[in-house]
C-alpha cells in the first residue's frame, strides 16, 4: 500500500492505495476503511485536467495554483461525497464533482494522475 503515516497520527493517502484487496482484485473496501468514508464511486475520464481550488487554504500555503495534465489521456480516480463526509477539497479535475487532493482532520488523500493503458483499462 502507498501510504504514509504523518508523524502526529495521521494518514497520507496516494494514488491507488486501498483500490484492490491483498490478491490484486478491484475493490474499495480498504479505501473506504482508510478514508472513513461510506461509499467510494468509480470514474474514468478522458480529456481531463485538475488544478488547485482551495487557495486560501493553509495546507496550500506557498504552493501556485496551475492547470495540470495534457488532456489526453484516461484518468481513474475513486470519488465519494466530499462534504458529507468531512472533507475539504483543495484540487479538483475540470469537472467540479471529482476531487484529486482533499484533507479532513487527519486524513488527506492526493490521486495523482494515473494513466491506464492496454490491460489496466479493464479497471
Amino acid at each position: 500500500m502507498s501510504f504514509v503515516t504523518l508523524a502526529v497520527g495521521g494518514l497520507f493517502i496516494v494514488g491507488r492505495t486501498g483500490l484492490f484487496d491483498e490478491y490484486g482484485n478491484k475493490n474499495t473496501t480498504y479505501l473506504k476503511k482508510l478514508l472513513g468514508v461510506n461509499n467510494v464511486y468509480e470514474e474514468k475520464k478522458t480529456q481531463y485536467r485538475w488544478s488547485f481550488v482551495a487557495k486560501n487554504d493553509p495546507l496550500l500555503d506557498g504552493i501556485e495554483s496551475e492547470k495540470v495534465g495534457n488532456g489526453e489521456s484516461l484518468y481513474y480516480i475513486p470519488t465519494f461525497d466530499y462534504e458529507k463526509e468531512g472533507y475539504k477539497v483543495l484540487g479538483r479535475l475540470d469537472d467540479p464533482k471529482i476531487a484529486t487532493v482533499g484533507y479532513e482532520e487527519k486524513v488527506v488523500f492526493r490521486f495523482p494522475e494515473i494513466d491506464i493503458k492496454g490491460e489496466e483499462q479493464k479497471l
